[in-house]
């Protein structure tokens, strides 16, 4: 006799959340985004096919490595970013830019929810022209205990496709955590 699927076990559940969440994650459609952008681009200009790869490869990694963690360190997240970033490049011609201005040491000791630069980073590509006059320059900074992402607002002619769904889908508590605090 089957059993009730009301009853279904909550592993299965959390895993089938868990598919959901990837699949319907910005930062995944992003990374196929990239990804198209340089298999098209990449017979027509030499690029660092390693290079770009690699980078692909390692924030796939990543998301998966971090997808059952409430809180990954500054630290990690800067070296994510750090691969969205080359992945950008790629797709948006060099037209991207990060600045960071944190401290290494400090950063391992500070934790936020896994992806957020990414996702915040993929919210800013989307929302803002990004042209050669105006490439797109994100500002990473810490002051304190307060993590600030920056970038100059520049809102795209013709909106890109949403949901509207928007940050009201990233976790709660974007607050970096200092000590565990």
């Amino acid at each position: 006799m089957p059993a009730d699927p009301s009853a279904r076990p909550a592993a299965a559940t959390q895993l089938q959340d868990l598919w959901l969440r990837l699949l319907l994650s910005p930062v995944l459609a992003s990374l196929c985004q990239s990804s198209a952008a340089f298999w098209i681009t990449a017979a027509t200009v030499p690029l660092a096919t390693g290079a770009f790869i690699e980078a692909l490869s390692d924030t796939y990694r990543y998301m998966l490595a971090s997808r059952n963690g409430r809180l990954v360190s500054l630290a990690d997240e800067l070296r994510a970013l750090e691969h969205h970033h080359l992945l950008a490049a790629t797709r948006y011609g060099g037209l991207t830019r990060t600045e960071i201005c944190v401290d290494p040491v400090l950063a391992s000791h500070l934790y936020l929810p896994p992806v957020s630069l990414g996702e915040l980073f993929q919210n800013a590509l989307k929302h803002n022209d990004v042209t050669r006059t105006h490439p797109l320059v994100l500002q990473v900074t810490l002051q304190e205990d307060l993590l600030i992402i920056a970038n100059a607002l520049r809102p795209r002619a013709r909106p890109s496709p949403s949901i509207g769904m928007g940050c009201a889908t990233s976790p709660s508590g974007y607050g970096c955590v200092l000590d565990g605090r």
